[in-house]
């Protein structure tokens, strides 16, 4: 049901299949469960708030979620004006991605898109002052703000009184997930869009739909949304300049990304990719893709917790070998090792995790047990 509904625009075999589902007995908590959890309760409001087989008590709570999050994307807009404009006073360029830009961008209507939170970019060096200006606005000073981690590519505070989440980059990934991008060339092919009639600078469409790609790898691509994302881009950019996209994806050594999200794109959504991606794809591709849609379709009954999916060897596997090359593998598989033996906390000493190492191993060969 989610993923014919999860197309912006579905075929008539999408739409056949709704019918059919329809015509039988559904579990309707546990769809708009399924639907909160990947994302993608605008989009189920969307295609079946007029549909007459939607029973009227599963319409109605329907509805309920879909105005609930039209309110809570609706503020959240709101509050990402306001931080634009104190950005502006203060003189910090800044370019805001995804969250209710994306929501513009992809179907012109900031209610279809689920946002959890406001991802803002700012350089490094201006990272002291924005967020000195997030502060001003109510957002709380995080811990370890002196400085830049060297293992993180962001700052992460929460409005104390409207919940909004607002992320700080000076990255664009973490350095432990291996891609480097050129975020002075990304800047110079920046985009404006208007958003309630304000104009953001945002990433270039080729930029957004590499970006796409590896956060989705960088989550397992365990919620839809981020996969429906990506297919709408490809339906609303058909200009795309896929040399670029290509020749970015391998200077970040991200092109098997990027293949991934593809070929995840045209199997669940029908997404129309280019001849070129179809007639080079690799059994190394299929391998990914099959592990990926068995962290996608959950067991039935069973919502997930988090976005890591059970597993810790076959996680470390996907990661490792979604990358093109040993240098960018290794990069994460030290990440992953350090976090195992405790290392992963800056004031963490070398004698405290010899201290502490037993019990880590201990519950970590418990939990791989579980899972």
């Amino acid at each position: 049901m989610l993923l014919h509904c999860a197309q912006g625009h579905p075929s008539d075999a999408a739409r056949a299949q709704v019918d059919a589902l329809l015509s039988q007995p559904l579990r309707w908590t546990y769809v708009f469960e399924l639907a909160r959890w990947h994302g993608l309760t605008p989009l189920l409001h969307h295609q079946l708030s007029t549909h007459p087989q939607v029973p009227a008590s599963a319409l109605k709570t329907l509805r309920r979620r879909f105005q609930a999050n039209a309110a809570r994307s609706l503020q959240m807009t709101s509050e990402l004006l306001r931080i634009q404009g104190a950005m502006e006073t203060a003189h910090i360029p800044m370019v805001a991605y995804k969250g209710p830009l994306l929501a513009q961008a992809l179907f012109n209507n900031l209610t279809l898109r689920q946002c959890y939170d406001l991802d803002l970019l700012v350089s490094p060096e201006d990272v002291p002052r924005a967020l000195g200006v997030l502060r001003e606005l109510g957002y709380p000073r995080p811990r370890q703000a002196d400085h830049l981690p060297a293992d993180s590519s962001q700052f992460a505070v929460i409005h104390p009184a409207h919940h909004t989440i607002v992320e700080l980059h000076w990255l664009l990934a973490p350095p432990r997930h291996a891609y480097a991008f050129d975020m002075e060339a990304m800047w110079q092919r920046r985009e404006r869009i208007t958003v309630a009639g304000t104009p953001f600078d945002t990433f270039g469409a080729e930029d957004l739909m590499v970006l796409l790609c590896t956060h989705g790898v960088k989550h397992f691509w365990r919620r839809l949304h981020w996969l429906v994302s990506a297919a709408e881009l490809l339906r609303v950019r058909p200009d795309l300049d896929w040399d670029l996209v290509m020749r970015e994806a391998d200077r970040i050594r991200g092109r098997r990304a990027v293949m991934l999200a593809l070929y995840l794109s045209e199997s669940l959504l029908e997404a129309t990719i280019p001849p070129f991606i179809t007639a080079h794809r690799r059994a190394s591709i299929r391998r990914l893709a099959h592990q990926t849609y068995g962290w996608l379709f959950h067991t039935p009954g069973a919502i997930p917790q988090d976005l890591d999916p059970p597993g810790a060897l076959r996680r470390a596997w996907f990661q490792f070998y979604v990358r093109e090359g040993v240098r960018e593998g290794w990069a994460y598989g030290k990440h992953r090792l350090r976090r195992l033996i405790g290392m992963d906390r800056q004031t963490a000493s070398f004698a405290e995790v010899v201290r502490t190492s037993p019990d880590r191993l201990g519950r970590w060969l418990e939990r791989h047990r579980k899972e």
